[in-house]
């Protein structure tokens, strides 16, 4: 299964992620290891955790095989299901706008 693949059955439950990468000979304590490694946004950690918190998340995970990958995304809440919508959900924000020196500025400020 290539990253495609994996992206496809994350997006399937709902869910969108940063990154999806395999890493070949990545230096650990204990030697050189290879598997994947997968970031999510922190809403989206927050919303599987919310769904189930049995499920572990977190905003990078690292995986050893791709049957642990596969594992995984089948443990994962289906957040579609639940009106999650990772393309579109951006977090609690607030927009503060200001002039200073002639120039509009605007400011998020995220929750």
């Amino acid at each position: 299964m290539s990253r495609r693949n994996i992206e496809s059955a994350l997006k399937a439950k709902g869910i969108t992620a940063l990154r999806i990468e395999y890493m070949r000979s990545c230096p650990t304590p204990s030697g050189y290891a290879s598997g994947w490694d997968i970031e999510i946004t922190e809403e989206t950690e927050n919303k599987i955790y919310e769904a189930n918190p049995e499920v572990e998340s977190s905003t990078y995970m690292e995986f050893y095989s791709l049957s642990d990958v596969l594992k995984w995304v089948e443990e994962l809440p289906d957040l579609s299901s639940i009106g999650f919508d990772p393309a579109t959900h951006k977090g609690d924000c607030s927009v503060k706008g200001f002039q200073k020196d002639g120039l509009i500025h605007v400011q998020e400020i995220w929750r």
